[in-house]
């Protein structure tokens, strides 16, 4: 790792210091102008110095709320000033892909991010709590001081995880369970169950999905005792539960599942409890509990999918596939759509692709690629391959590309949106780099532009020691 900066010869006379000070964003107002008009070459120094002294002044206001969890002096954390105004920029401009595969990067390596980049990093993306998860792995003592010093951050700290009704915002309660289940799965379940009706049951199919596959068998033996629970969802919980950790309960209800695939209708399938009585739930409910492991054979799922298309519940049955992104039946389900012509601006492709492993997902995209050409709907394959947890592969990058010389594509389609997203989602060791038209390289503000994420990306991996 880089030599740290001693960072712990903070301001603390400084104002912001005091206990009483509302947030800490104030500390970066004063360059916020000089980050995005830029600061020329002469000032780069006097800039990065800045940025630095900003997070010295955010160490010592920390340092005053006593914060008994954590070491006192906190261990140092590195710096890296050269590469904060890009950050900063795409995280103002909605582009999260860059920060994220830094963390991701970062991840890899058991690095935490730099402190100068904490507060950006951790306010900035603290806005949408799926992207704030990807961050607690890697905020390293100092950011686990400002998350437990500030509410703002509040969402970062541990201690708060197992208090998640505590937060008035219900994105942040349901991110809260899944942190939570991270740490502490068997106590995040006891907690979720005996609390579901304090939630939208939006909210708690998500909570108990995030539990299924990191809950110790015995817990779920433990609530079995219960019956299931009297409520459809608890219900519901417990099946997905069962068909998962106890073999017997799974095969059974697989095999009576499976032999309705002579007729084409599963309308008379039931889970059934441990005593043998039959759950009446409606039919869109068993649909989304059906484990996507079921389907062995592609014949037998496509005979599915024509059946839940007729009933108009694809969205009950994506709910299904999002507990598991590996199972063979995702893909087979892509290929269907796209021989159905279903893949279009009306379908949740976003939905559809969210979660499949990037090995996965991309010969999908080269496919639909291939196989619709000039006639794609763009706007339903931006959605599909927009996760940042996907990138383009060369293939996928070449057939965008293409599409770009096409009268047809331009009459239809913007292509700026593809634009904007290549320089994030292209492998920035590509030899495709090399080969993008000026007028794809697109400028999206004044530190942000394509080469420069490219420039950025490769310097991202020279500093860590990632292993090939």
């Amino acid at each position: 790792m880089p030599e740290s900066k001693n960072i712990d010869k903070a301001l603390t006379d400084h104002s912001s210091a005091n206990p009483e000070t509302a947030g800490v964003l104030h500390l970066f107002g004063d360059l916020e102008q000089r980050l995005l008009e830029g600061a020329g070459l002469e000032g780069a120094e006097e800039l990065a110095s800045g940025i630095i002294r900003a997070g010295l002044l955010v160490r010592g206001a920390a340092e005053q709320q006593a914060i008994k969890e954590l070491p006192d002096p906190l261990p140092p954390q590195w710096v890296l000033p050269e590469l904060h105004s890009i950050f900063r920029e795409a995280l103002l401009r909605d582009f999260q892909e860059l920060p994220l595969e830094f963390a991701w990067l970062l991840r890899m390596v058991r690095w935490p991010l730099p402190a100068n980049l904490l507060p950006e990093f951790m306010f900035q993306l603290g806005q949408k709590p799926e992207f704030a998860a990807e961050l607690v792995p890697v905020l390293g003592p100092r950011g686990q001081a400002l998350a437990a010093a500030w509410e703002e951050f509040a969402l970062y700290r541990e201690a708060r995880w197992a208090q998640p009704l505590s937060f008035r915002n219900k994105e942040q309660r349901k991110w809260a369970f899944r942190l939570w289940r991270l740490k502490d799965p068997s106590a995040a379940l006891r907690y979720a169950w005996s609390n579901s009706g304090s939630l939208r049951e939006a909210d708690r199919e998500h909570i108990f999905e995030t539990l299924l596959f990191k809950v110790p068998v015995e817990d779920w033996i433990a609530l079995r005792d219960l019956g299931g629970g009297s409520q459809g969802l608890q219900q519901q919980c417990w099946v997905r539960a069962a068909c998962l950790h106890f073999p017997e309960y799974g095969e059974e209800a697989k095999e009576r599942f499976l032999l309705c695939a002579g007729s084409g209708d599963w309308s008379s399938f039931r889970f059934v409890a441990d005593s043998g009585k039959r759950y009446r739930w409606k039919p869109e409910r068993m649909v989304q509990t059906v484990p996507p492991q079921w389907f062995e054979d592609e014949p037998v799922a496509q005979a599915y999918f024509c059946w839940v298309h007729q009933r108009g519940w694809v969205r009950e049955f994506l709910s299904s596939l999002q507990a598991s992104g590996k199972a063979p039946v995702r893909v087979w389900y892509f290929k269907w759509l796209l021989s159905q012509g279903l893949l279009s601006g009306g379908f949740p492709t976003d939905l559809l692709t969210n979660g499949i492993p990037f090995a996965e997902i991309t010969p999908c995209l080269e496919q639909w690629l291939d196989c619709c050409g000039e006639k794609i709907d763009l706007e339903a394959f931006l959605r599909a391959s927009g996760h940042h947890q996907h990138f383009w592969s060369d293939g996928v990058c070449r057939r965008i590309l293409a599409l770009n010389e096409s009268e047809r594509v331009h009459r239809y389609f913007d292509l700026e949106a593809f634009w904007q997203r290549l320089p994030f989602k292209i492998n920035p060791a590509s030899p495709v780099v090399a080969e993008i038209p000026e007028e794809c390289r697109m400028v999206m503000g004044h530190v942000l532009h394509f080469d420069s994420v490219i420039r950025t990306r490769r310097r991202m991996r020279e500093i860590l020691p990632l292993k090939n």
